[in-house]
């Protein structure tokens, strides 16, 4: 099967998601996230950056003037997990044994399985219910949330200091979007035989200076001046050198371009608190370097793991089955060192 951005997550590699999950707790590897807010910005701004024509398969505006209260968020729930529910003219609805009941009929229902009730319609309980329905496996978004999602990817494709990255005039710059890579990690370590996979956001090729750089656009509810930090939290560094490594890996086997320099890997960030100041970060090769072979932050001497480390400590966990706590751990029998002291 050949990769490609549809079949990608199907595909049966290591990725970044697993790795990062990997570094901060075994026990959640392949658990799911919960989806909040945040998430629901990113993943807005980059479809509208990159699958605009998805978004309207992938998202549901909830154009309700308030969130229910939590009551009637419990019955509605209630009601969408026990109900055949429907919508249509004659409002909501469902179908029992070639039998329709109303609205009324399944509150009442609800109201007993739960143990409380509420004023439904006053505490936005219609309104919420209406947009699940609507929405079917759709991510629901507020009207607000779509509508800053929508002006933070107006101002990454116009800013001065963002816009070559969506949209380049020069004939020699090549731009490609959410791009595959299927990769060999066995390039940078002979005991790594394993595939792996990275979805980059932004390739850029520049075929008149024969330079690529490998691109990824990040989201943040804080302040872009503060995305050093949430390099760090989030695992962006070990990102950088994964996808960097893969693309550096495809590069050196494409004739095509084998001879291309690779430039620095480098991230696109925009605020939700601040839609019209994006900035962009560039990695230096310490940078890639730390994500790569692990190393220690600058700013509390954390020594932290890279890729490579990563990748065969999740491979001794799948031959052990070992989850519960980090591979150092189950080789200690338990014990760790305490070492709070420069």
């Amino acid at each position: 099967m050949k990769m490609n951005r549809e079949n990608y997550r199907e595909y049966d590699a290591i990725n970044f998601s697993k790795l990062g999950q990997l570094d901060r707790n075994p026990s959640k590897v392949d658990e799911e996230k919960d989806w909040h807010d945040g998430m629901a910005f990113g993943s807005l701004v980059d479809m509208m950056c990159f699958e605009p024509t998805r978004v309207e398969e992938e998202f549901y505006v909830n154009d309700a003037d308030r969130s229910p209260s939590k009551t009637a968020k419990k019955l509605a729930d209630w009601i969408l997990e026990n109900k055949n529910v429907g919508i249509d003219d004659h409002g909501i609805h469902c179908i029992e044994n070639n039998t329709r009941f109303g609205l009324s009929s399944m509150l009442t229902d609800a109201s007993d399985a739960i143990g409380s009730s509420t004023d439904f319609d006053r505490y936005g309980g219609i309104e919420y219910l209406e947009s699940q329905i609507k929405s079917q496996d759709k991510k629901v978004v507020s009207e607000e949330l779509y509508s800053n999602a929508r002006q933070a990817t107006r101002t990454l494709k116009t800013h001065e200091f963002t816009r070559r990255y969506f949209n380049n005039p020069d004939k020699n710059i090549v731009i490609q979007n959410q791009e595959p890579v299927l990769w060999d990690p066995s390039y940078y370590d002979d005991d790594l035989n394993w595939m792996a996979k990275s979805l980059l956001d932004i390739v850029i090729f520049d075929h008149e200076e024969n330079t690529v750089t490998p691109v990824d656009l990040k989201t943040t509810s804080s302040s872009v001046f503060m995305f050093e930090r949430k390099m760090t939290k989030w695992r962006y560094y070990l990102q950088a050198a994964y996808y960097y490594d893969g693309l550096n890996w495809r590069i050196k086997n494409h004739d095509e371009v084998d001879d291309y320099e690779m430039l620095p890997f480098e991230f696109v960030v925009i605020s939700s608190k601040n839609l019209h100041n994006p900035l962009v970060y560039e990695t230096t090769e310490n940078d890639l370097d730390v994500g790569r072979n692990g190393g220690t932050l600058s700013y509390n001497d954390r020594e932290v793991r890279g890729w490579i480390q990563l990748i065969k400590d999740l491979k001794w966990h799948e031959r052990n089955n070992k989850w519960d706590y980090p591979r150092e751990v189950y080789e200690s029998e338990g014990k760790v060192e305490l070492d709070i002291f420069n």
